[in-house]
């Protein structure tokens, strides 16, 4: 295999990620304990973090990893009160870390992806920032494992217990059919992260016009839609993508599991 396969990369299969401290990798990453001043009216938004063994206790597939992307720490009333919420719900067993502008440039920029070697040059050619944080989601979830939330995203009916030991990934249902974007989870090396990114990255390198940049199309929900077909099609599913909900094989035989009415 190619020093470029990844393990749904039909090429070949790689090891799963040696983080032997998720929890300190992420503090570093994202910098919990360098705080910083907010402008008036604006809240700063601490990271919530446990130990590694109760994030990642054993024979559990999808850590206990909480994922919110947004421009700073320093959040309106409003979004620091819904990670509040999140804190309330999650705390006794998911850490939570707030990935801020720089937090994501040192992600995507500062690590050599063997299995994304486009990234930089791709990424180098996006003007919107949407698109950014979607490739950012795909490849964290991909890296890490974990939930990844939009910051307007509420806990509803959502628990500690709602993701059980055994799924490998937890995707809630859009109104439209297809599993959501704006909130999912799954394992380390999911197929669908790694499919999802890459086919966010050649949607992106293709373009006709740079200036293109309709993110719903290019990198967002018409992207994890295609990770999801490509994901059953390893398997020799044919999908459209529009599901209900249900537990799904795919690629190496890894599953998804999608909650919703």
């Amino acid at each position: 295999s190619s020093s470029f396969s990844s393990p749904f990369d039909p090429r070949g299969r790689s090891l799963l990620p040696s983080h032997p401290s998720p929890n300190a990798e992420l503090q570093d990453l994202v910098s919990t304990r360098r705080k910083y001043d907010c402008p008036d009216g604006l809240v700063y938004v601490e990271d919530h973090v446990l130990p590694d063994n109760v994030t990642h206790p054993p024979g559990r597939r999808t850590p206990r990893l909480f994922h919110v992307t947004s421009k700073s720490r320093c959040m309106t009333q409003s979004f620091a009160s819904n990670i509040e919420k999140w804190k309330r719900a999650l705390g006794s067993k998911y850490s939570i870390y707030i990935h801020d502008d720089d937090a994501v440039n040192r992600f995507l920029y500062q690590k050599r992806w063997a299995e994304f070697p486009e990234l930089k040059e791709v990424m180098a050619c996006v003007t919107a920032g949407a698109a950014k944080a979607d490739i950012w989601r795909y490849i964290m979830i991909w890296e890490y494992g974990g939930v990844y939330s939009d910051m307007d995203s509420s806990p509803n009916k959502f628990n500690v217990d709602s993701i059980t030991d055994r799924d490998d990934a937890f995707f809630p249902l859009e109104q439209l059919g297809i599993p959501a974007q704006y909130w999912f989870a799954a394992s380390p090396r999911h197929p669908v992260s790694y499919l999802s990114a890459k086919h966010g990255l050649q949607t992106l390198a293709f373009r006709d016009d740079i200036s293109a940049n309709n993110a719903a199309k290019t990198t967002g929900p018409g992207a994890f839609k295609t990770g999801f077909i490509l994901f059953q099609a390893f398997a020799g599913i044919e999908t459209t993508g529009y599901v209900d909900a249900g537990l799904y094989e795919g690629a190496h035989g890894r599953t998804v599991r999608v909650v919703g009415d």
